[in-house]
């Protein structure tokens, strides 16, 4: 199968799944590798809407069913600055976003694409002072209806939430280590995330009670400094938890049997005499 029958099988998939419990409305918000053509057409036979950043911003639309062909991103340059705000922007450092205020200008108009045969919106987010790595800017294109000011804003709003989905998965990669792990069958590789999942939202869990004085001591046994106004990150709880859950494991085992040296005659073989 190629990679677009994979995305578009996915889109049907999630689309029935959530219909099956209820969900009425739905909106994908889809990065750069899913700006494909295919995909905002499959949106009509899912009942389903969309926000993708624009890969292709040279792609060629018309402003009118039948006028003229032009790249994406000059046509909207031929709209009116509708709204500017400060927004957070994800900025990646070393691999890792962090949240900066940024000036930010949008222009909305609407497109007709594949031809003049799909009508899509679209907006363009100009950044006056151009943040390394974003001279271009951020181009949307998007199935919701654009107005100036309030809609387009909540455009922007929803695909700045797929930042935080991003966060979840890059740490639960990361930090679970679920990528490093090898497996015959592809259920065990399901029930292996599942699991991974259902750790990582405990951590988060814990992240959010981080004041109690249970959290305070994994935060210390995984390296935290105290500090006023940095609280610790899931990352030092969960190395907390490993080690105290290693401590127990420690304990527990050296006590199983009477025979069973004691837990110092273990470390001080282990790690010499202290």
């Amino acid at each position: 199968m190629s990679e677009n029958a994979v995305v578009l099988e996915a889109l049907r998939q999630i689309t029935r799944s959530l219909r099956e419990v209820g969900v009425v409305r739905i909106i994908f918000v889809l990065d750069r590798g899913f700006d494909d053509l295919k995909v905002m057409k499959r949106r009509r036979r899912l009942k389903v809407d969309f926000v993708i950043r624009a890969q292709h911003v040279e792609r060629r639309v018309r402003l009118q069913p039948t006028g003229e062909n032009r790249a994406l991103q000059a046509a909207l340059q031929l709209a009116p600055v509708s709204h500017t705000f400060a927004m957070s922007r994800p900025v990646l450092r070393e691999g890792k976003p962090s949240w900066r205020p940024t000036p930010a200008e949008i222009r909305a108009q609407e497109v007709w694409v594949d031809e003049g045969k799909l009508h899509v919106h679209a907006l363009h987010l100009h950044f006056p002072t151009r943040p390394k790595g974003e001279q271009q800017g951020w181009t949307l294109p998007t199935s919701l209806p654009v107005s100036p000011g309030v809609h387009a804003g909540q455009v922007v709003r929803r695909y700045l939430r797929r930042w935080s989905s991003e966060d979840v998965f890059s740490w639960t990669k990361t930090a679970l280590g679920w990528e490093q792990v090898r497996v015959l069958q592809f259920e065990a590789l399901h029930t292996l995330v599942a699991m991974a999942w259902l750790a990582a939202a405990f951590v988060f869990t814990l992240g959010e009670t981080v004041d109690t004085p249970e959290v305070k001591l994994l935060a210390h046994l995984g390296g935290s400094v105290p500090h006023k106004n940095r609280p610790p990150g899931k990352k030092t709880i969960l190395l907390g938890r490993q080690r105290l859950c290693a401590a127990y494991l420690t304990r527990h085992t050296t006590r199983q049997s009477m025979q069973h040296p004691s837990e110092k005659t273990v470390i001080e073989r282990l790690l010499g005499p202290q």
